[in-house]
């Protein structure tokens, strides 16, 4: 359908920037986008969420946010609702809000495995639509849309002397801390330069500085403009998803956007079509080995249609395309 008019009441987690970019493109469409953070802002700053959650107020807050929401919006009709994610929504909150927006078309988006959204099964029954970027996830439940994630406008510059060999940004949790130190002990050894940007809350930065552990750890994220001059100054981007993920990280799908080679964990890469061992390197965790001819062969270049597929405009078409109510 054309999004252009529609009003769409988009509900998100606040993940970096990607909803303000989402919200732009819908925006580019013609849409007309009321956006809201499922919680607080001010629940999404570490320590300080942290300490609301010990004090047991969490629960409060958000249901008091959630009666906010539905308040600025009972006086308007949307066409659609959309939620990314949704993992503080309560079914009370979707029960309302549906019977708020009878006529509106219910979309939910999971860029998480199920198993790591503890409400996402409750969830699913009230919605028209539902996509998930994880395929393993699709096969098993019924309801679900394949959809992977996507990258933003091409973050590609042409550089010929590259400062990296390998860079790895991100959030650390489960056990990438491990796997980085093993990964940048191997690449000292065979002369692999590195350059490695982990960031954290403030108490697990603090543990790791009192052991003298926290090289290349940092409170703060990087802004994405960062994150691409980093991505573009070297030739091979690393990925470490959590060991309960099964869908691609926008880290690997904006390798993609970047022509860049990558090295990741994730097993279930070769279902993919861009797939090419050429340009993609699996490791085993148990095995890890990362061999220096893989950074001395070019980058081959995938088909734009295959390309295409992973664009930002192509992910709003296909997550948006309804006729209606089924």
């Amino acid at each position: 359908m054309s999004l252009e008019g529609k009003r769409v009441l988009f509900i998100g987690i606040g993940f970096y920037d990607y909803e303000s970019t989402i919200k732009k493109n819908l925006e580019k469409y013609g849409a007309i986008v009321d956006f809201y953070l499922e919680q607080p802002s001010y629940l999404l700053s570490g320590l300080y969420g942290k300490i609301i959650n010990k004090l047991k107020y969490q629960k409060n807050i958000i249901k008091k946010h959630h009666k906010k929401m539905l308040d600025e919006t009972k006086a308007k009709k949307y066409d659609i609702v959309f939620v990314l994610k949704g993992e503080n929504l309560t079914i009370d909150f979707i029960k309302a809000l549906k019977h708020q927006q009878e006529n509106a078309i219910f979309i939910m988006y999971q860029w998480d495995s199920i198993n790591r959204v503890s409400n996402a099964l409750d969830m699913i029954p009230f919605f028209d639509k539902v996509f998930s970027f994880d395929r393993i996830d699709c096969e098993k439940y019924e309801k679900l849309e394949f959809r992977p994630l996507f990258f933003r406008e091409s973050i590609e510059k042409k550089i010929l002397d590259y400062k990296y060999d390998l860079v790895f940004i991100g959030w650390l949790h489960a056990d990438r801390m491990e796997l980085i130190k093993e990964i940048e002990n191997i690449c000292k050894i065979k002369k692999i330069t590195t350059f490695i940007y982990l960031f954290t809350g403030i108490k697990t930065y603090m543990s790791f500085l009192l052991k003298k552990q926290s090289q290349s750890l940092h409170v703060k994220p990087l802004n994405y403009k960062k994150v691409n001059d980093y991505y573009n100054s070297t030739k091979v981007i690393l990925d470490l998803p959590h060991p309960l993920q099964n869908g691609l990280t926008m880290r690997t799908i904006e390798a993609i956007g970047a022509n860049k080679k990558l090295i990741t964990t994730n097993q279930d890469i070769k279902n993919y079509d861009f797939y090419d061992e050429d340009n993609i390197c699996i490791l085993d965790k148990e095995n890890i080995d990362i061999k220096n001819d893989f950074f001395e062969k070019p980058y081959k270049q995938i088909s734009e249609v295959i390309k295409n597929r992973y664009c930002l405009d192509s992910w709003i078409e296909d997550v948006f395309a309804i006729v209606n109510k089924e």
